[in-house]
């Protein structure tokens, strides 16, 4: 989704951009019948299929995900959007390919580097939010005792520790609520937490960030954590792990509380002392909505412009091999 955004910021800043859609989750795209969840500018120029069955057509740059495209296409340029979610051959793929890659937090981009990447190949290019939807709607100072989390069921997305945090909290604070979201069936939860199922956007601005105080962000590692985002711009107060991609926004004692990844009674406290401290809440609340204003895809479009006009001028710089270091087991 978020390559999705960056299409449509170049679009609405006057490229021609095209793109092609393979398969969603192992499943194929036919259509955008196949997708009626994403708002696609009207401007871009859709493809269905492998990037290989465009008949020739050819652009100043293209964007993969996984592979680099072939080089008739145009320049490439490969996105590394997380850190050990895929099997090490998969990103051994991306690191080693002969082209930038785009980072989309410093964590990210230091990892690439300490793996082998030349740091001029290496470019930190920030995901933006739609500020025009993730807004405050309901006063920070008139919310109920809740909290909310994106329940992802990967180990490396620590739902365990989160969800062990907020009952240990509910220990603590009786009266707390919890608003869990996924895009599966309910998980084991206990019974007092709500769990909607794949929330439309409204309902999870309106109903889930906006009807909480705290927003819990458990991960183990974290490539960036583009739901925490929402939520600060959303009025939550961020209780988070120490992650390495929230290190972009989750600021401890500034813009958020960030305990070690795993320490379930850290997490805990975070949240207790929120909860019951409403007006520290609110303050690092406001701090919050102020400081994740800078993410915007707008202004990532426009570095990204920036970065291209770079890479356009002088390509063999920025298309060396990589001397890639051991894997870590």
């Amino acid at each position: 989704m978020a390559v999705w955004e960056y299409a449509n910021a170049l679009a609405r800043r006057g490229h021609e951009v095209h793109v092609v859609h393979d398969t969603i989750l192992g499943e194929p795209v036919e259509s955008l019948d196949d997708v009626t969840w994403f708002e696609f500018d009207e401007r871009l120029h859709h493809h269905f299929g492998a990037p290989e069955d465009l008949d020739g057509h050819r652009s100043d740059f293209v964007f993969c995900l996984f592979r680099a495209a072939p080089a008739e296409l145009g320049l490439p340029l490969m996105w590394v959007q997380a850190i050990d979610a895929f099997p090490p051959f998969v990103e051994k793929t991306i690191f080693g390919a002969t082209c930038p890659k785009l980072c989309t937090s410093t964590f990210i981009r230091d990892v690439v580097i300490d793996r082998g990447v030349d740091p001029r190949q290496a470019v930190h290019l920030p995901y933006g939010i739609r500020h025009d939807k993730y807004r405050v709607t309901r006063a920070l100072d008139d919310r109920p005792p809740a909290v909310a989390m994106l329940y992802n069921p990967h180990e490396m997305k620590g739902p365990a520790v989160g969800l062990a945090a907020i009952v240990a909290a509910k220990q603590r604070v009786p009266e707390l609520e919890a608003h869990v979201f996924g895009v599966g069936p309910r998980p084991d939860l206990p019974d007092w937490i709500d769990y909607v199922p794949d929330p439309p956007q409204a309902q999870l601005v309106d109903q889930i960030y906006n009807g909480s105080r705290i927003f819990v962000l458990p991960s183990r590692v974290e490539g960036f954590g583009l739901a925490a985002v929402e939520a600060m711009a959303s009025g939550c107060a961020l209780v988070s792990t120490d992650c390495g991609g929230s290190n972009d926004y989750a600021h401890h004692g500034d813009t958020a509380l960030v305990s070690p990844p795993g320490d379930v009674d850290a997490m805990a406290d975070h949240l207790v002392s929120l909860l019951l401290d409403d007006q520290a809440r609110c303050e690092m609340s406001a701090r919050s909505v102020a400081f994740v204003q800078r993410f915007d895809w707008d202004r990532s479009a426009e570095q990204l412009e920036t970065f291209l006009t770079t890479y356009a001028d002088d390509p063999a710089v920025l298309q060396q091999p990589a001397e890639l270091v051991p894997w870590p087991e």
